[in-house]
């Protein structure tokens, strides 16, 4: 599904863990093919996983994104910020 920018909320952890120098690699690739995977949000449309993506969609003036929405439990959602690989 699509949501629009504004309706999406940044998880505060992920501003800790990324720096504005870690999207610079994504403009490129998202000008010209778009957003590789969907954003993962959970139900209340916090991200979870591409806040780089996000960022970046954000800076290219995208009015929307592919979101997956997801329903995690609190324990395995802290494991989620916390984690880049998944």
């Amino acid at each position: 599904m699509k949501l629009k920018i504004e309706q999406i909320k940044v998880n505060p952890i992920h501003d800790q863990i990324y720096s504005s120098s870690d999207i610079e690699g994504l403009q490129e690739s998202m000008n010209k093919d778009g957003s590789p995977d969907p954003i993962i949000v959970s139900p209340d449309r916090t991200i979870i996983r591409g806040h780089r993506r996000y960022l970046m969609a954000k800076y290219l003036g995208w009015k929307d994104i592919e979101v997956t929405e997801k329903s995690v439990e609190k324990d395995e959602m802290e494991y989620l910020k916390w984690s880049r690989s998944i």
